[in-house]
């Protein structure tokens, strides 16, 4: 018996009227929709929380109140060169970081 004729009994039977696509695809749409919403609460709750301060406040707060030295470790390569012309013009300084190139 080929599964289109066992679906095609079975429906008759219990006197449904929905086409076999509705059958197969039903769990799918209500598990897609139920992703979907699920996704679109978390953007929601996640787009909606905080009001406190952003990354670049906090970091520069907590580097500032520490103290802290931060070590910068460089190979004589003209990827660096940005790094050196930086300690050079006082750009470190100016922003409150304490910086040593190694």
């Amino acid at each position: 018996m080929r599964r289109s004729d066992k679906f095609r009994r079975d429906c008759q039977r219990t006197g449904c009227r929905k086409t076999r696509t509705n059958h197969t695809t039903a769990p799918f749409r209500k598990g897609a929709a139920l992703l979907v919403f699920l996704t679109l609460l978390c953007a929601l709750l996640t787009g909606c929380g905080g009001g406190g301060k952003t990354a670049g406040e906090a970091e520069q707060e907590t580097a500032e109140d520490a103290g802290v030295t931060v070590r910068i470790g460089v190979l004589q390569i003209a990827d660096s060169f940005p790094l050196y012309v930086a300690e050079q013009e006082g750009l470190f300084e100016k922003h409150g970081v304490d910086v040593e190139i190694i």
